[in-house]
């Protein structure tokens, strides 16, 4: 209708110049985190962690770079589309790799071996489609994909937690666990409900418009 004002151009441009830095801030705080863990691994070359938090810290910096905001669109315009098209879904591959590979060189035996491979088996297919796969159908394929990937992060919460609480039963946690834990929780939440924003119900959506 005529009568509904969306915002007078300078709100719209405030608005557009607020979600930009939010978005250059979320980018230099990955790309910071990225650059620290991949020195630790340079020095301390035997804990690999250090190396997988390196590569989910870089791959989520550009794929915040490729969603929102855009800014590598912006940043690097002569680029086409389709390359920012498959990033935004084939790095979701890249940094559960990395996950799963963290949490096995941080505690070993937290997740069985079953669940690991068919995380990455599951992974591995879904990062060739995202390859190959023409933009139409891989659109169309998401949803079930989705569903897939809750379902393996659920187990995957379940095992991680079964972990630490036979860790609590003998007093066996520490301090700094306590922290992965929370970190743990906090990450499979966000990569939930991202997966929900793709389908289209997205429930904590402010967390989004911050690039988790």
């Amino acid at each position: 209708p005529a009568d509904i004002t969306v915002g007078t151009p300078d709100i719209m441009r405030q608005l557009t110049a607020l979600q930009t830095e939010q978005t250059g801030f979320v980018l230099g705080m990955f790309f910071a985190l990225f650059l620290c863990h991949g020195l630790l691994y340079a020095v301390f070359r035997r804990y690999r962690a250090n190396l997988y938090f390196a590569l989910l810290c870089i791959s989520w910096c550009l794929r915040v770079g490729v969603t929102g905001t855009m800014r590598l669109p912006a940043w690097f315009p002569r680029l086409s589309w389709y390359v920012f098209f498959r990033l935004e879904y084939a790095l979701i591959a890249v940094a559960a790799v990395c996950i799963v590979q963290v949490i096995r060189e941080i505690f070993p035996s937290a997740l069985p071996r079953w669940l690991s491979r068919t995380i990455l088996a599951f992974t591995a297919l879904y990062f060739a489609a995202s390859l190959f796969v023409p933009t139409r159908p891989l659109s169309s394929l998401w949803i079930p994909i989705a569903v897939l990937y809750i379902a393996l992060i659920l187990a995957a919460c379940f095992y991680v937690f079964r972990y630490f609480y036979r860790k609590l039963k003998v007093r066996a946690v520490l301090p700094e666990q306590w922290a992965m834990i929370a970190s743990l929780l906090f990450m499979f939440f966000t990569s939930i409900q991202d997966v929900l924003y793709y389908v289209g119900y997205s429930p904590l959506g402010v967390l989004n418009d911050l690039g988790f």
